[in-house]
């Protein structure tokens, strides 16, 4: 699946998930959503790799569910950088 696929797929998600639960996820608007997706995106393509490596030993002693931190750490990187999405109970 070609990274405009992914980017698209992800903004359709950010877009009906803020439609389907308002009090969890706020998009301003469809412009928000695409940038998001592209952050997202590049963030788990470029600094997602080096982080799993980093964190290795973590993700062997906690028989992955450090994964899950990572995963959740790359949303609210993409949150600080994208001012029109918003996570209201990401932890």
């Amino acid at each position: 699946m070609g990274f405009i696929r992914k980017v698209i797929l992800t903004m359709v998600v950010f877009i009906v998930y803020a439609e389907l639960l308002p009090n969890q996820l706020y998009v301003a608007d469809w412009q928000a959503a695409l940038t998001g997706a592209v952050i997202l995106g590049l963030l788990n393509g470029l600094l997602k790799p080096i982080l799993k490596l980093l964190t290795f030993p973590l993700t062997i002693l906690t028989l992955g569910l450090s994964l899950l931190v990572l995963n959740a750490l790359m949303v609210v990187l993409m949150t600080q950088v994208v001012p029109g999405i918003t996570f209201f109970q990401l932890w």
